[in-house]
C-alpha cells in the first residue's frame, strides 16, 4: 500500500509484476473516476472530466502540498526510527501531528491573518516540502525505491475513486447519514470562514464548537490562507470565493488523511504480523488487507470525503498502534512518539481521549515489561501535554475553563454554569451528548435499529454496529478473532487487538450518546485485527479469497451508498453528482450573478423565483445583516450573518427573556444588533424542539406569532420550511 525503504527495483525478481499491479490500480482509479462521476450527472462527459481534473489539480494539489510538507516536518523524528520497517509511516504520522499543531499555534497567535498571513502559511508548507524533497533526492541517489501494491489494493484504488468523486462535490450536498454534511457547514468549515474574516483562530461565543481543540479546522484555515482566500465582500468570499477551490482543498485534505490512515493501518497490521513472527509474506498480506478495508468501508468513504475530522483520529490511533508493536524503540522514545500521536488525536477530536488513549494504554500494559511502564507513561504524558497545551491555554483565557464546554463542575462560573454558559445550557448540552436509556436499551441499539421517528432517515435509524455503512466490518471482526485462535503465534496479539476493540465498543456504549459514527476509531484496531487474521490463516488460498470477498462487498456497499444519494424518494435513482459541475458556484449563486445583474426586472424576478435561499439572499441583499433563526449553516451566505449553534444563546431567546411576550421589543433588540433580515428555518426549529435540544426561551408558537405581527414575508421555500422575512420598522405612534 505504500512506498518502502530505498531499494533497487531490479533487485526484485517480481518488480515487473508490481509495476503491472500499480498500472492496473491507476487504470481502475481513472476508469472508476469516470464512471462514478456520471452517476446522477446530466453534464457532458468531457465537461465533467475537465472539472474533475481542475479540482484534482488545484484543490487536491494544495492539500497534497500540505500533506507532503507534514511528511517533511516529521523528519525530525527520523533518527529515532533507523532500521524500522515502518519508519516512513511513523515519520509521516508524526509529521502530520506536528503540522496540525503548528497550524493551530500560528492561527491562534494571529500569524496567519493580515497581509503577511498567506506568506507565513506558504513559508511553513514550502519549508516542509523542501525537507521532504531533500529526503526524496537522497533516496533516488541511493538507488531509488519502488512502491508496492498487492492485487487486493486495486479494490482500494476503486474506493479512492469514490472518495475523490465525492470530495469533488460541494460541501453540504452529499451523505444522508450526515444530513448533507451539516457539521461541515455549521462548524468544520464555518469556523475557518469566520476565522479568516477575523484574522485569527479564537473561541466564538455564538459557536461552542470553536472552543474544541480544532486542529484539523486550523489546517482548513491554513489552506484557505495559503490559497489567498479573500475577506468579506459583496461577492462570495473566503473558502467559497470564486470556484471554491479552498473549500474543496479542505475536503481533499481529509481524503488524503484517509488514504494515509489506510497506509498506517496497513503498516500496523504488518507490524503485528511481524511481532507474531509470521514471515515477510504474511506481514505484507496483513498490511494490504488492513489498508484496503479502510478504503472500501462505507463509513470511511462517507467521513473521508467530507471536511470532517474523524479520520484524523483513526489515523493517529493507527500510527500509535505501530509504535505499540515496535520492539526496537527505547522507552522514552516510545513514550514521546505515543504522546505526540495520541495528543494529536485528542487535539483533533476530544473523544480520542476515550477511543485512542485508552486502547493504546491497554496495548502498552500488555506488551511492555513493567519496568518500562513508568518511563513510557511519563514521557508520553509530557509530550501529550505539549500537544494539547495551546488549546488549554486559549480556552482558559477565553472562558476560565481550559476544557470548556466540558468539566463544568470543576470550572463553574458565578451563576453555576461554566464559561459564558448558564446551568441550563450545560445541562442541555450534556443531555444531548450522553445516552439516558437502560442497559438493555444500550445493548439493543448496538445491534438493532432505533424506532422510526418523524424526520429520521432510513439509514439514521441504525445507531450502532449494524448501520448499513459498516457493512460486514463487525461480523468480519468476530470471524477474524476466531480465525487467530488456532494459531499459537497470533493468539496473544489477536487477543490484545480484540480486547482493544471490546474496550472501544464499551466506551462507546457508556461514554457517548450511542451514535454509529462515534465508533469510527474501531476502524483502526479492527482493520489491524482483520489483517492479522488474513496473515494467520495457514491455508494460502483461503485468506486471499476471504479478503477479496469481504473487500468486494464493502466496496459494493460504498458504491451503492454513493449512488443512492439525493434520491427524491426511497427506491428512486439517486443524483449524487447533480452539483458536481456547478460546485460551490451552484451553492453561492455566483455562476449566475452576472446574468442576474444584467437582467431586466421581469427576468430578475424569474431568477429570484427559482433561486435557493442562499442565492436569493446573496443576490438581492448582499449588504444586509441576516439573522439565521433555527438554521446554523452560514458558509454559503455572502452578507454579514448573525447565528448561533443549538447549544449557545439564541438572540431571539435573549430578547424573549428580556421582554417576555413583547414582539416589538424583540424586533428592536434585533435591529440594535444590525439585523434587518431574518432567515427562519421552521423545519429545523420543529426538529430541535422534538429532540429537546432547542433553547427553552425559543417557543415555536411565539416565533410564528412574532413572524405574523412584526415581520414582512419576502420569500418562502415551503418544502424545507424556510422563510425570509424583514423586520417591520417600529410603529411611529407607539410610546418609546
Amino acid at each position: 500500500m505504500s512506498p518502502t525503504a530505498p531499494t533497487t527495483p531490479s533487485s526484485h525478481p517480481n518488480h515487473r509484476a508490481r509495476r503491472l499491479t500499480l498500472l492496473a490500480a491507476a487504470a481502475v482509479f481513472a476508469f472508476a473516476l469516470g464512471i462514478f462521476s456520471q452517476l446522477g450527472n446530466a453534464a457532458p462527459g468531457l465537461l465533467t472530466a475537465a472539472v474533475l481534473v481542475e479540482r484534482l489539480i488545484f484543490a487536491g494539489g494544495a492539500a497534497g502540498a500540505y500533506i507532503l510538507a507534514a511528511v517533511g516536518l516529521g523528519r525530525v523524528v527520523r533518527p529515532w526510527l533507523a532500521g524500522m520497517s515502518g519508519a516512513l509511516a511513523l515519520q509521516s504520522a508524526t509529521g502530520l501531528a506536528l503540522m496540525l499543531w503548528t497550524s493551530h499555534l500560528l492561527a491562534w497567535l494571529g500569524l496567519l491573518g493580515g497581509p503577511s498571513g498567506p506568506y507565513v502559511a506558504l513559508a511553513v508548507v514550502l519549508a516542509g516540502l523542501g525537507i521532504a524533497g531533500h529526503q526524496f533526492l537522497g533516496w533516488m541517489r541511493a538507488g531509488g525505491f519502488e512502491p508496492r501494491l498487492a492485487p487486493l489494493g486495486i479494490l482500494g484504488a476503486a474506493g479512492v475513486a469514490v472518495l475523490a468523486v465525492a470530495a469533488c462535490n460541494p460541501p453540504g450536498w452529499l451523505w444522508d447519514s450526515e444530513f448533507g454534511g451539516y457539521d461541515a457547514l455549521s462548524y468544520h468549515l464555518a469556523l475557518p470562514q469566520e476565522w479568516l474574516a477575523d484574522g485569527r483562530l479564537a473561541p466564538l461565543k455564538h459557536n461552542v464548537y470553536s472552543f474544541l481543540p480544532s486542529y484539523v479546522e486550523a489546517a482548513f484555515l491554513h489552506l484557505g490562507v495559503m490559497n489567498f482566500a479573500p475577506g468579506p465582500s459583496d461577492r462570495a468570499w473566503g473558502l467559497v470565493a470564486g470556484e471554491g477551490h479552498a473549500a474543496f482543498a479542505c475536503q481533499f485534505l481529509n481524503l488524503l488523511m484517509t488514504v494515509m490512515t489506510a497506509w498506517w493501518c496497513g503498516r500496523a497490521a504488518a507490524g503485528a504480523a511481524e511481532r507474531c513472527r509470521l514471515g515477510a509474506d504474511a506481514a505484507a498480506r496483513a498490511g494490504v488487507v488492513a489498508g484496503t478495508l479502510i478504503l472500501v468501508t462505507p463509513w470511511a468513504v462517507v467521513t473521508g470525503s467530507l471536511a470532517y475530522n474523524d479520520m484524523g483520529v483513526v489515523g493517529m490511533l493507527a500510527a500509535a498502534i505501530i509504535v505499540v508493536f515496535e520492539p526496537s524503540l527505547a522507552p522514552w522514545r516510545r513514550g514521546v512518539l505515543l504522546g505526540v500521536l495520541v495528543g494529536a488525536a485528542c487535539s483533533i477530536k476530544p473523544t480520542a481521549l476515550l477511543f485512542a488513549a485508552c486502547p493504546v494504554g491497554l496495548g502498552l500494559l500488555l506488551t511492555l515489561p513493567r519496568r518500562e511502564w513508568a518511563r513510557v507513561a511519563a514521557c508520553g504524558a509530557l509530550a501529550g501535554m505539549v500537544m494539547v497545551l495551546p488549546w488549554l491555554i486559549r480556552n482558559w483565557l477565553a472562558s476560565g475553563n481550559p476544557v470548556f464546554p466540558f468539566a463544568a463542575a470543576l470550572f463553574p462560573n458565578d451563576v453555576g454554569g461554566t464559561g459564558h454558559w448558564t446551568p441550563e445550557q450545560v445541562s442541555r448540552f450534556g443531555a444531548a451528548h450522553r445516552f439516558e436509556g437502560s442497559m438493555s436499551r444500550r445493548l439493543s441499539l448496538a445491534i438493532l435499529p432505533d424506532e422510526l421517528r418523524e424526520g429520521v432517515t432510513e439509514t439514521s435509524r441504525w445507531r450502532g454496529m449494524s448501520h448499513p455503512q459498516w457493512g460486514l466490518f463487525f461480523p468480519m471482526l468476530a470471524a477474524a478473532a476466531l480465525a487467530c485462535l488456532p494459531n499459537a503465534r497470533t493468539r496473544r496479539i489477536a487477543g490484545l487487538l480484540a480486547g482493544m476493540v471490546v474496550l472501544q465498543v464499551g466506551l462507546w456504549l457508556f461514554g457517548t450518546h450511542v451514535q454509529s459514527r462515534f465508533l469510527l476509531p474501531v476502524l483502526a484496531t479492527g482493520s489491524v485485527l482483520g489483517g492479522l487474521a488474513a496473515a494467520s490463516i495457514r491455508i494460502r488460498s483461503v485468506a486471499p479469497a476471504l479478503a477479496w470477498v469481504v473487500c468486494l462487498v464493502q466496496l459494493a456497499l460504498a458504491i451503492d451508498a454513493f449512488s443512492g444519494q439525493r434520491a427524491r424518494r426511497p427506491g428512486q435513482t439517486g443524483q449524487p453528482n447533480a452539483l458536481l459541475v456547478g460546485g460551490v458556484f451552484a451553492r453561492t449563486g455566483e455562476f449566475r450573478r452576472e446574468e442576474f445583474a444584467a437582467a431586466n426586472p421581469r427576468d430578475r424576478a424569474a431568477l429570484l423565483g427559482e433561486s435557493s435561499p442562499e442565492w436569493y439572499v446573496n443576490w438581492a441583499y448582499p449588504k444586509s445583516r441576516v439573522y439565521l433563526l433555527g438554521g446554523a449553516t452560514p458558509l454559503y451566505l455572502t452578507p454579514r450573518v448573525l447565528y448561533n449553534s443549538t447549544w449557545d444563546s439564541w438572540p431571539l431567546g435573549e430578547a424573549a427573556a428580556a421582554h417576555p411576550g413583547d414582539g416589538a421589543a424583540w424586533s428592536a433588540q434585533l435591529r440594535a444588533q444590525g439585523v434587518d433580515l431574518v432567515l427562519i428555518d421552521l423545519g429545523e426549529i420543529k426538529r430541535l424542539a422534538r429532540s429537546g435540544w432547542i433553547d427553552p426561551l425559543v417557543n415555536l408558537d411565539e416565533v410564528t406569532a412574532w413572524m405574523g405581527r412584526h415581520t414582512t414575508l419576502i420569500r418562502e421555500w415551503r418544502e424545507p420550511g424556510i422563510y425570509l422575512v424583514s423586520i417591520k420598522p417600529p410603529d411611529p405612534g407607539a410610546r418609546p
